[in-house]
């Protein structure tokens, strides 16, 4: 599964679906390939990493 995110208003969610957070608090925190997860982010999206 690819995941793409822009801008500095997604980097609170990229932070959370990187480590797994609460699907409740940002729903990508379930975005879960079969063999693998790649977040594709600009700088602003990254922000929070």
């Amino acid at each position: 599964m690819w995941v793409l995110a822009s801008g500095a208003a997604k980097a609170d969610a990229v932070r959370l679906g990187v480590a797994g957070g609460s699907v409740d608090e940002a729903p990508v925190a379930g975005a879960r390939g079969s063999e693998r997860t790649v977040f594709w982010v600009d700088e602003a999206a990254a922000s929070q990493l």
